[in-house]
């Protein structure tokens, strides 16, 4: 057997030397014109170009370089800041976050920002305002209204968090972001009745939903928004298991779904250096792989 017989494999593999190629000529340019000409401006271009071909440390140490340059630059700071969350590192940039979001109250990103840094320290009194003011800027951002009941309930307002929560599903019954904003003020109010039956709600069970659930949050940029959305998806995945016995559609995709959750939870985990829990995923990755005659979702 040689390489010839798997032509997308070369196909493919071929597609991602020419990407990498691109992305490197990319870079280079942007670091020609950058060193040619030093505005703001051509730096910044940089700086993305650094960031989509995932040089990350590159990018960093330019944005801090920036941010020591001119202190007063806001953009400079932000851009910084939201580096620093993607790479897992919260609480270096909850400092600036903050700050940014007492110079504009009025401003949806800064806001929302600030609570998402908070957030992902799970520093839940902090992001409760700020969480607050960004749904208050723009009501109709489901997220950030989303995220305010969970933070109500993870500090004790559930009644206010529950009022909140079923607002939204009232508006979208259907919608499996606002479900699983509801099971989660639920199981963070240690409701547990009212999260086992929304843990069995059919939007769930479904490819479309389920894709829509995971396009809720950046792992990079929220990596413990992440991780609690990865853990109540895994739980919820194992309830349909039991609903559905043997039908053997629903099964299939829930075992692809359990394979894609593990997965990307496990990317998570590696990133932060989790490497116990990146274990434990591996194994659960491992075992969702398996015939069905060993399959857990047997169990």
């Amino acid at each position: 057997m040689t390489v010839g017989d798997h032509p997308g494999l070369v196909a493919a593999t071929a597609a991602r030397v020419k990407a990498g190629i691109r992305t490197l000529v990319t870079i280079n340019t942007a670091r020609r014109e950058a060193e040619a000409n030093p505005t703001r401006e051509k730096r910044f271009q940089y700086v993305k170009a650094l960031e989509q071909g995932r040089r990350w440390n590159s990018a960093l140490r330019i944005l801090a370089m920036l941010a020591d340059e001119d202190g007063d630059d806001i953009e400079v700071h932000y851009e910084h800041a939201w580096l620093l969350m993607k790479l897992g590192q919260a609480r270096e940039a909850m400092p600036v976050l903050i700050r940014i979001a007492q110079l504009f109250p009025q401003k949806y990103a800064a806001q929302q920002s600030a609570g998402l840094a908070a957030f992902s320290l799970r520093e839940y009194k902090v992001a409760v305002d700020y969480f607050e003011r960004a749904a208050e800027a723009e009501p109709e951002r489901v997220v950030a209204v989303g995220l305010h009941a969970i933070c109500l309930a993870a500090i004790g307002s559930v009644d206010r968090a529950l009022s909140l929560a079923r607002a939204l599903h009232a508006k979208s019954p259907q919608d499996p972001v606002v479900n699983h904003f509801l099971g989660e003020v639920y199981r963070m109010g240690g409701l547990r009745s009212g999260l086992c039956e929304q843990l069995r709600e059919e939007s769930y069970l479904t490819e479309r939903y389920f894709y829509r659930i995971l396009d809720l949050c950046d792992p990079l940029a929220m990596p413990q928004v992440a991780l609690d959305l990865y853990e109540t998806i895994l739980l919820r995945l194992k309830v349909a298991r039991s609903e559905y016995g043997t039908q053997r559609r629903p099964r299939a995709f829930i075992r692809r779904a359990t394979r894609r959750t593990y997965f990307l939870r496990l990317r998570v985990h590696s990133r932060l250096h989790q490497w116990k829990r990146t274990l434990e995923d591996l194994t659960g990755l491992i075992l969702a792989r398996l015939p069905a005659s060993s399959d857990p979702c047997t169990s």
